[in-house]
């Protein structure tokens, strides 16, 4: 039995009814290069004969005694009638489809079996079919997802032959079994709290020399309408604009491909809250995960955050890493000033890189692994009671901000892709809200497109639409401050779920 990482059972633990804590990504895809045409039956037997390369997704979670340690999971048989399901929607535009996802976004996995599904929507306006996929964060963050999609397309229709990857035992541990499991756990709790505290006390005491000597200091968040109570319902943008304009903004300015991101966002977020007459003095803060795969312990390349300079991966990809035997998640989070305070387009993105480099160096002195030491603390109980007592007292509202927004910036494909045979056209990435941080942008390039996926609630962000669209408008104006010809076009779809 595979057992869960640290972050893994966080996602498990924190998971609430009304806060599901899954992955999503919606695929467009073309289905007229599909060797011998395209069929739903054709495709859900490509799914099932990918999944032997998959082992996450033939594997369902097994709970420990009264959540007292962490999970692990089992190889499960798959039913792939109940993973892959078909939905004709004649002539449905993309904004169909982010209606369909806001609705799906909400509704949680069922735990007794492999915790994913696709659903696949047939008819589009435009003669596409789209896959809308979820898969819960347990079983991967934004690098193992690049994994999965690597294991699910191929560089050409027809698909290249599965390579078989072995993953957990089949056999379900018996209650003894479980509890002899649940005691080490439990009988090494102290030993894993101290090595909490002294990695705590050593992280604190990097970060105020770093402070001291280079005047740093964590931005602080002002609080925002979609920073407290979100509810059970979704709504959902999808936007996607050329990856060549915002690479030509990182070769003249000398940024990064994931501060021009990060400034887009802040602009967006400026012009739609300065619309509304709720633009604050200080800058809104981002929170920006950190992948560290294959890094060394005290953090290795932080610019895992997103995607590098001209649009080159700043980290190598994950070798060797197997989903299989070890933790699906492996990540640490920045705070990053988003520039939200300044109104000039290509001051704001000189202010954002600045930012990121001061994130980077609170990074490096805090360490990647201080958020895993910290959560390899709590057991899934306590998890789950603190996340009860969070949301049940309403905390959000009252509790200090770490941060205002999720956005996180995952590097994907640079070459076509074939799903199936169905050549993919376009890919918007969703991850989860949480009370406290109602507004997750997740960002992913695809060919020569930057797919946006756009999440949060109805409760807090009734028009998310108007922020989507707003990152188009920013990248046309931050082009033409900084000189660049680019005329980029964004197309963009929002929804609520019902």
């Amino acid at each position: 039995m595979r057992r869960a990482g640290p972050l893994d059972t966080a996602f498990f633990g924190l998971e609430a009814p009304g806060h599901p804590l899954h992955g999503m990504a919606v695929m467009v895809l073309d289905p007229a290069s599909v060797p011998g045409g395209y069929s739903f039956a054709r495709f859900r037997r490509f799914i099932a004969s990918r999944l032997p390369g998959i082992p996450p997704l033939r594997q369902r979670p097994v709970s420990m005694p009264m959540g007292l340690a962490r999970p692990g999971w089992v190889d499960s048989d798959v039913d792939i009638c109940d993973h892959v399901v078909r939905c004709v929607r004649p002539g449905a535009t993309l904004v169909e489809v982010a209606a369909y996802a806001a609705a799906f976004a909400s509704v949680p996995l069922d735990r007794t079996k492999p915790l994913w599904t696709m659903h696949v929507l047939e008819g589009l306006d435009d003669g596409s079919i789209a896959i809308v996929a979820k898969v819960h964060h347990s079983l991967m963050d934004g690098v193992a997802g690049m994994d999965f999609l690597a294991s699910m397309f191929s560089l050409r229709p027809h698909a290249n032959p599965v390579v078989p990857v072995g993953g957990a035992t089949r056999r379900v541990p018996n209650h003894a079994a479980r509890v002899a499991l649940t005691l080490p756990d439990l009988l090494t709790m102290p030993l894993r709290s101290a090595s909490a505290v002294v990695e705590t006390g050593q992280a604190a005491r990097r970060l105020v020399a770093l402070a001291r000597r280079d005047r740093l200091s964590l931005p602080r968040p002002p609080r925002m309408r979609w920073n407290g109570e979100l509810g059970p319902r979704r709504s959902v943008a999808l936007t996607s604009l050329p990856l060549a304009a915002v690479k030509e903004l990182s070769h003249c300015t000398g940024a990064t491909v994931n501060d021009v991101v990060l400034s887009l966002v802040g602009g967006a977020c400026r012009t739609y809250l300065e619309r509304r007459g709720e633009l604050p003095a200080t800058s809104l803060v981002a929170a920006v995960p950190v992948s560290t795969h294959d890094t060394d312990p005290r953090g290795g390349d932080v610019a895992a955050a997103g995607n590098g300079k001209g649009g080159q991966v700043d980290a190598k990809p994950a070798r060797g890493r197997s989903p299989a035997s070890g933790p699906a998640n492996a990540l640490s989070i920045v705070p990053s000033g988003l520039g939200t305070d300044v109104a000039n387009p290509k001051e704001r993105l000189v202010v954002v890189s600045e930012a990121m480099q001061r994130a980077k160096r609170l990074h490096e002195a805090l360490g990647a692994d201080t958020l895993t030491t910290l959560l390899a603390v709590p057991n899934p109980l306590l998890l789950s009671g603190a996340a009860r007592l969070y949301l049940g007292l309403r905390l959000a509202d009252r509790a200090p901000l770490a941060a205002n927004i999720l956005v996180s910036d995952v590097p994907g494909p640079p070459v076509p892709l074939y799903f199936g045979g169905a050549r993919l056209l376009g890919l918007f990435p969703l991850g989860p809200v949480y009370d406290g941080v109602g507004l997750n942008v997740t960002v992913v390039s695809c060919e020569d497109a930057l797919g946006f996926g756009l999440v949060s609630s109805p409760a807090v962000l009734e028009d998310i639409d108007a922020l989507a669209q707003g990152i188009g408008e920013e990248l046309t104006a931050l082009c033409q401050a900084c000189g660049v010809r680019a005329r980029p076009k964004a197309r963009h779809a929002k929804v609520d779920s019902p």
